[in-house]
């Protein structure tokens, strides 16, 4: 996962390395373990500041495809432009992520 704008808000870095070390914790808790490629969904993604957090805690799994929904355009636009996949797709939508699928 390729981060290309930084956050504009700096303390957003240190609450996203926090999170990265809680999702790591509880995959292993969990004992998740992927090696192939997943699909990650991320509804009420906003500017998808998690996403590389995402990324770093699922690996070594390689996202195939990652789709984040949220209602507001603009997150979804500044998450667009933030966030690219080396592989796979990567795709931001302005939705109703209540509505998935109806």
């Amino acid at each position: 996962m390729i981060q290309r704008i930084p956050f504009q808000d700096p303390p957003i870095a240190g609450d996203v390395a926090r999170l990265q070390s809680l999702l790591r914790e509880a995959l292993v808790a969990l004992r998740f373990h992927r090696a192939g490629r997943i699909t990650v969904l991320n509804l009420a993604c906003g500017r998808a500041d998690e996403t590389g957090a995402l990324a770093a805690a699922l690996a070594p799994a390689e996202i195939g495809l990652y789709l984040g929904i949220d209602l507001r355009a603009t997150a979804i636009e500044e998450a667009g432009k933030r966030w690219k996949l080396e592989t796979g797709n990567i795709e931001f939508r302005s939705g109703d992520a209540s509505s998935v699928n109806k």
